[in-house]
């Protein structure tokens, strides 16, 4: 990215989120706002309603309109893309990859399908992520008036931080939507797990760690720093702390301090915690 500013987006159920940087100085943000919406934004960009589409979309226009820039970056739901850590056995060999994919993806046509294999802390392992391109275009149509975009999955929120930060211990991100956590864990500079968790009320989410826990040993790990953002972010602190109470410290990302950021806005009108994800797609380098 150059000297100009980057427009950072991500989404809650009913709201668009949106932070740009100060040119010249990603570290601080220019200004960071929030659109909110009568209707449910993923529904819509998912189901296609192109008139309820055009509103959002209307929306990111005049954001572009008020900070002139050529550069987006947009966080794509977890819950729309398949996230598996699987052995070297499946991921050397192009059979077994394929394999793989269409018992994950059962139904849905290869061409449809974008995969990405990234490293992990342990080199006999690799996650896969999978991504519907039609599913995924609704994304793109948003950000078509942009010169660069770029889309990124939930759990590189994490590695985008540690890439900020220069942060070199384990630490764990959470993402606290109104019907999922996405998780993501590192250790010495590496993604080590990633975990989507979806919930129907916030007092499932006990059960549902230690399930998931029980399956994913380093969501129990020690981890110095546990990091929780989103709109529900302070609601699962309050649900989750038991579980936690071996770990480090737990900072909710509610201020530009704990984002290690400045901005000439001391206040706002919205969770900040939930702009978090934007806040950083913005700033990062």
């Amino acid at each position: 990215m150059g000297d100009g500013a980057c427009l950072g987006i991500c989404f809650t159920d009913h709201e668009l989120l949106f932070a740009v940087h100060q040119p010249g100085n990603p570290r601080e943000i220019l200004h960071t706002g929030c659109h909110e919406f009568s209707f449910r934004i993923r529904d819509i960009l998912t189901a296609g309603d192109s008139g309820l589409f055009d509103l959002v979309a209307t929306s990111i226009r005049r954001i572009k309109e008020r900070f002139p820039t050529s550069e987006a970056r947009i966080l794509t739901p977890a819950p729309e893309e398949c996230w598996t850590i699987l052995p070297r056995s499946v991921y050397e060999h192009a059979s077994e990859r394929e394999s793989h994919i269409r018992m994950l993806m059962e139904g849905v046509p290869r061409e449809d399908l974008s995969v990405t294999w990234e490293t992990v802390s342990n080199n006999d392992f690799k996650l896969l992520s999978i991504r519907r391109n039609s599913s995924f275009a609704p994304f793109e149509k948003l950000l078509k008036d942009f010169t660069h975009t770029e889309y990124f999955s939930e759990y590189e929120v994490g590695t985008l931080w540690q890439q900020m930060t220069g942060i070199s211990g384990s630490f764990m991100h959470i993402h606290c939507q109104k019907n999922y956590l996405s998780v993501s864990s590192h250790i010495l500079g590496k993604l080590r797990g990633v975990a989507v968790i979806p919930s129907q009320t916030m007092e499932d989410l006990p059960y549902l760690w230690k399930l998931h826990a029980s399956r994913l040993p380093w969501m129990d790990g020690i981890h110095e720093k546990i990091y929780l953002y989103g709109p529900e972010a302070l609601a699962v602190s309050a649900m989750l702390h038991t579980q936690w109470e071996d770990a480090g410290d737990t900072i909710l990302m509610n201020s530009f301090d704990a984002m290690t950021l400045t901005s000439p806005e001391k206040t706002v009108g919205f969770k900040l915690e939930s702009a978090f994800p934007a806040i950083l797609l913005s700033a990062a380098q």
